[in-house]
Order: C-alpha cells, then sequence, then structure tokens
C-alpha cells in the first residue's frame, strides 16, 4: 500500500506541476493549482499522503457580482494508530495495543462564494462527494468498510487577511455547517458545525504572533468523520500538536492555538523561520465521555520550522510536547505538512 501510494502522488505531482506551469503563462481562462505530498512518513505515528488540483475562473462577474467558484479534486490516504480509548471501546477493539488501521478517502468539492455587503464578508455555498474506504490490520470491526460523503454545506466568512498564504495582520472569521444526505448519495445522513477565529498582529522586524479558536459539534457522525487530532487540508485544524495524531476523537472538539512566528531569513527564492506555539483543548464524544473543565482540557507546547518557496508556498515541521509524550519514547510529537498549521 504504501509503495502504490508513493507512486500515486509522484505522478499527480508531475501531473499537476504541469498544469500549473501551462496555467501560468499568459492569457489562460483558469487558475489552477496543484499540490502533491507523496509518502510522508511518520515512523511510529503512521504515514500519509495527500495530492489534490484546484481550480478557479480568474476573473467571474455574472449580473455586476463577482463570483468566486472553485472545484478540488483530491486523494488522501493515511495510515495510523488509533490512540483513543474512548473510541477503541466504541469499536470494540479492547484495551490492549494500540490497533492500526488505515484510511483512504477521494473525490470532489465544489464551493462558489459572493460577497455581502459588509467589507471582506463573502458567502460560501458548498458541495461535497467523497468514497471512503476505512480497512484493518487484523483487527475485525463492522466499522471498517466502504463509504460513501455526499453533502451540502454553506458557511459565512469575514477576511481581513493581508495574505492568505502568509498573513501578518487581519482577522479571519468562518460560521459554516453541513449536512451529509443519503438523497446525495452519501451512506449516512450527519450535521456539522463549526465557528473559527483566526487573528494576526505585527511585530515588526521581531516576528509576527497568530492566534486560532474553533469550536465544532457534529450531530450522528460515522466514524469516518470525527473530528481527530489531525492536520490535514481536507479538513479544519482541530490539532494539539503535543500529542499523537489521532489521539482524541470524538463528536465535539474546542482547540485553541497560539503561535510566535519568527522573521523569515531569505536566499533567493527560499526562506526559512520559526516558531514556538503553545495549544490547548480537547476532542471528545458527547454521548460517551465525561468531561470537566478545566482539569480534561489538555495543553501542549513545542517548537518549530517553517520553510518558504518563492512566497506562494509554505511548509511546517514541527516538534510538540506534552505531559504525556515526555513519558514515551522519542519524547515528542512530530507534525510534518503543507502550509501554516492555521
Amino acid at each position: 500500500m504504501r509503495l502504490r501510494t508513493l507512486i500515486l502522488g509522484i505522478i499527480f505531482l508531475l501531473v499537476s506541476g504541469s498544469i500549473v506551469i501551462g496555467a501560468e503563462r499568459g492569457g489562460f481562462p483558469l487558475k489552477i493549482s496543484g499540490l502533491a505530498l507523496p509518502g510522508l512518513f511518520y515512523g511510529s505515528q503512521g504515514w500519509i499522503s495527500y495530492s489534490c488540483v484546484e481550480v478557479k475562473p480568474r476573473d467571474l462577474n455574472i449580473g455586476g457580482i463577482p463570483q468566486y467558484p472553485s472545484v478540488m479534486l483530491h486523494y488522501f490516504e493515511e495510515g495510523k494508530k488509533l490512540y483513543a480509548d474512548t473510541t477503541m471501546a466504541k469499536l470494540r477493539l479492547g484495551s490492549g495495543d494500540n490497533p492500526l488501521y488505515s484510511e483512504q478517502r477521494y473525490g470532489l468539492r465544489l464551493n462558489w462564494g459572493i460577497p455581502v455587503s459588509f467589507n471582506n464578508t463573502y458567502l460560501y455555498g458548498k458541495y461535497r462527494i467523497e468514497n471512503v474506504i476505512l480497512w484493518d490490520r487484523g483487527v475485525s470491526t463492522s466499522d471498517f468498510g466502504d463509504y460513501m460523503v455526499g453533502s451540502l454545506g454553506i458557511s459565512l466568512v469575514y477576511d481581513s487577511r493581508d495574505d492568505k498564504i502568509h498573513p501578518t495582520t487581519g482577522w479571519y472569521g468562518e460560521l459554516s455547517g453541513e449536512q451529509g444526505l443519503k438523497a446525495l448519495g452519501g451512506s449516512e445522513d450527519f450535521s456539522k458545525f463549526a465557528l473559527e477565529l483566526k487573528r494576526f498582529l505585527s511585530l515588526g522586524k521581531t516576528g509576527i504572533v497568530g492566534f486560532h479558536l474553533l469550536g465544532e459539534k457534529g450531530l450522528n457522525l460515522p466514524i469516518y468523520e470525527k473530528y481527530v487530532n489531525n492536520l490535514s487540508a481536507l479538513r479544519k485544524c482541530e490539532v494539539l500538536r503535543g500529542y499523537g495524531r489521532n489521539r482524541f476523537m470524538g463528536d465535539v472538539a474546542l482547540t485553541g492555538n497560539l503561535e510566535y512566528r519568527s522573521p523569515t531569513y531569505w536566499i533567493e527564492w527560499f526562506g526559512i523561520g520559526g516558531v514556538v506555539f503553545l495549544d490547548v483543548g480537547r476532542i471528545w464524544n458527547s454521548d460517551g465521555d465525561s468531561i470537566k473543565f478545566p482539569q480534561d482540557i489538555r495543553f501542549g507546547t513545542g517548537v518549530g520550522m517553517r520553510m518558504f518557496f518563492a512566497e506562494k508556498f509554505v511548509m511546517h515541521l514541527d516538534f510538540g510536547f506534552s505531559e504525556e509524550s515526555i513519558k514515551e519514547s522519542p519524547g515528542f510529537s512530530f507534525w510534518i505538512g503543507a502550509f501554516h498549521v492555521f
């Protein structure tokens, strides 16, 4: 499976890279971008591969109103450990060694946005169709199998950031809802609601401070739609980097992230910078976990590196520490991926 994922990721990277080069040569009516992260291995915490191509019209105006449509084709594959004790009990997997399972997800996402009367405010309609495959590694449970997701969503977005890839000032706020429907080809009906807030403050030559707050609630979520302690371009940033990927899983998420980002040092088209971060929050099941505040809230801290490529792409490499991680080898959680964490 890893070899197949690696080969698919490399092919996707070559194809999407060719499309981007072709689209950037003037006169092309579409803005096309591609990303592939083939075979990023995490050692004891599993592995991940992610590829996507996103297509947007360069300029679209209907009836004097700017339109912001986009279509994204994506492929995501992850081999991971299932850490959450409550989730293991829910899956009847027992309390022994953490079992391994893998997830494969591919499909299409369509977004269509229009500006509303307030400055920097937009209304987006969303459609998602995905095939999700969960398979086990020697563990038998009815929750593993082949599923479909068909959903409609809506979100109200306020975005005053000065840059979408590497913001230094501004606000970002989003209120969103999503409804999964069998009538749209999905395997299950479910609902998701989220409120997200980001704030960025420039410290001039001394760096940037960023703050992120996220609250999410799901209703009737199947396992493949649960919120998990993870990072992916396919989901929001519900992450505590001091803990392992997928350490927490549930239908409620409440997380906050604070980062100091150092100035970026450039050598031609390549830049490098550092971060210091603090993550706080928890992900839990509303129907099974008894969460008490503040004693059940988890904290993690750490340091990381940011690599910039021609000011158009960012990669993060973070080392997170928590009371739990320092008790186990190697003593930290390692996170690597595309873009800023938030």
